[in-house]
């Protein structure tokens, strides 16, 4: 099955949400070595402005707002350099030749299947009309029946009957198949079709047809994937160091379609400003449970306490972190997906429900509210935790540098306002909600 780490990267005006993406990515690649699918709505300036973007991302998906990309349809012969929609991915025709072609023969098949495509057989047993036996009809003397793959001429009339009477028929012919349902068969096989014998001048492996996929001997698939999307503007305060503060474009209400947008089986999601410092999120492709989240999160700092990050309010449910989570596509997953889109669509009417106090758009409280749902409207096992612990900084906290595997922090101290502690962490992911000053690491660790 495959497995890969899926990163969003949706721009606001003053926040470079590809270049964390993109370090982010990096990050993957050394620690976890899976491979990366970005969510981007800047997909052309990002080529622009980060031309070896590819050196850590295997898959762009672009959101977008309109599409000109033509769905691919079997049968129809395009033209070198068309772009098509397929498979959640787009293609593009890099040789000429039909869409559709019998791999066994090399020739080219119409849109019937090969099945009825009688020059691929010849007929056997000239003039002779064979039925198919069924239970309750009468048959004559001398009359052709076939059953269970066998060929049989009845001895005498015979009226109705339940079961099948070897006495009154004898074998003409055995191990005759039935084309219409069977998917393989070899050159010289007889078959039976349209109530006339026939033998197989071919081999034949239905696998072996394209009958409505794409060839890939004539099509590059992109590694692009497009989402036709259109996100609800929302605003918010972002913060740098205790100081100083930001109101700008929060997009973060994308996420829902995480099962939607995976091209991965096994699907690791990650903030961009998650930093990883070691392999320990690896465990996820090799345990059980098809949904991994973090319910418990660490504040570096050690006096702070927000009420809001345990529980969605006072009388509430428990919260649970939507910055890294893990899932395997499946019914069960692909329902919980479902609920958060409709979690999403009726956000006011669980807000109320659930007394989240801000009007604003999270998707921890969606995932929350979705976890609650899933495991019956109490506390249960629907969900698992993921490996380790969930480490974190807020946007009052300062990254300074990151070495290697160490992070160097100023981390906002107890009652004195824009006066920190200087910390270090060494092998440990973090996720650092300070955005600018992860930008700022990013761009003097390339100046090095």
């Amino acid at each position: 099955m495959s497995q890969g780490v899926l990163i969003y990267a949706l721009n606001n005006e003053q926040l470079d949400y590809v270049e964390l993406a993109l370090n982010s990515a990096r990050l993957v690649k050394q620690h976890l070595g899976k491979e990366v699918a970005l969510v981007t709505d800047s997909y052309d300036w990002m080529k622009h402005q980060y031309p070896n973007y590819k050196d850590f991302v295997d898959i762009v998906i672009k959101v977008v707002y309109e599409s000109n990309i033509s769905n691919w349809t079997p049968y129809y012969e395009f033209a070198v350099g068309d772009k098509v929609y397929y498979n959640n991915s787009i293609w593009v025709k890099k040789f000429p030749g039909p869409e559709t072609l019998n791999l066994i023969t090399g020739e080219e098949i119409s849109s019937e299947d090969l099945n009825h495509n009688l020059d691929n057989y010849s007929r056997v047993y000239q003039g002779i009309d064979i039925d198919k036996w069924y239970p309750n009809l009468p048959y004559l003397a001398g009359q052709h029946v076939w059953y269970k793959n066998t060929l049989y001429r009845c001895k005498e009339d015979y009226q109705e009957s339940n079961e099948f009477d070897n006495s009154k028929y004898v074998i003409l012919l055995e191990n005759v198949k039935d084309l219409i349902k069977i998917n393989i068969f070899n050159k010289g096989d007889v078959l039976l079709f349209n109530r006339v014998l026939w033998q197989a001048n071919t081999d034949y492996d239905d696998a072996k047809i394209y009958k409505g996929y794409i060839r890939n001997d004539l099509w590059e698939d992109t590694k692009e994937r497009e989402l036709v999307y259109d996100a609800s503007p929302q605003y918010r305060r972002y913060f740098d160091g205790a100081m100083t503060h930001k109101r700008l474009k929060f997009k973060n209400d994308i996420r829902v379609k995480s099962f939607e947008l995976s091209p991965f089986d096994k699907t690791l999601v990650i903030d961009c400003d998650y930093l990883i410092n070691n392999s320990l999120l690896n465990y996820c492709w090799k345990q059980e449970h098809d949904f991994l989240i973090s319910k418990e999160g660490v504040d570096l700092c050690g006096f702070r306490y927000d009420p809001r990050l345990h529980s969605l309010s006072d009388k509430s449910i428990d919260f649970y972190w939507a910055t890294v989570f893990y899932f395997e596509k499946n019914s069960n997953t692909e329902t919980f997906f479902n609920l958060l889109g409709h979690i999403q669509d009726n956000y006011n009417y669980y807000r109320y429900v659930y007394q989240i106090q801000h009007s604003l758009y999270r998707n921890d409280y969606a995932f929350s509210i979705a976890i609650h749902i899933m495991n019956g409207y109490q506390k249960g096992l629907w969900t698992h935790n993921l490996p380790g612990m969930l480490y974190y900084t807020i946007d009052k906290d300062v990254l300074l540098k990151h070495n290697d595997t160490t992070l160097t922090f100023l981390v906002e101290k107890e009652k004195y306002k824009g006066e920190y502690t200087f910390m270090k962490t060494k092998d440990i992911s973090v996720h650092v909600m300070n955005k600018f000053s992860v930008s700022r690491v990013i761009r003097e660790n390339i100046n090095e």
